[in-house]
């Protein structure tokens, strides 16, 4: 289909929406922010007992470090989401999911920390 714009300039305007890439379709930004920044915290006792080249160790460790301090936020974040997002169960259940898993990598990275 073909329009004008402001300008009177033709141009080809798709009538199918924007679609978002296959990761994202269907989640909200949150869900995939929260999944990855609690990545790092899984692999809390591998970063701690195992010795890897020192360009790995420095990104794996810096993204760990801020995924400590963002994933409790985030954890937050889910909750709050949660409880606005009552009506839509689909979407509860995926935000509790993504709350659960993060809080799951939390208590990995304490228990990590005190072998």
């Amino acid at each position: 289909m073909q329009s004008n714009n402001e300008l009177g300039v033709r141009m080809n305007v798709s009538e199918e929406p924007t679609r978002l890439p296959p990761l994202l379709s269907g989640h909200s930004i949150l869900d995939v922010v929260t999944l990855g920044m609690a990545l790092p915290l899984f692999a809390s006792y591998w970063i701690k007992h195992t010795s890897v080249p020192q360009a790995i160790f420095t990104l794996v460790y810096s993204w760990a470090l801020a995924s400590v301090i963002v994933v409790p936020l985030l954890i937050a974040a889910e909750i709050t989401v949660i409880s606005f997002a009552r009506t839509d169960p689909k979407a509860s259940r995926a935000h509790a999911f993504c709350a659960s898993v993060a809080a799951a990598a939390a208590v990995i990275f304490l228990v990590a920390r005190q072998l």
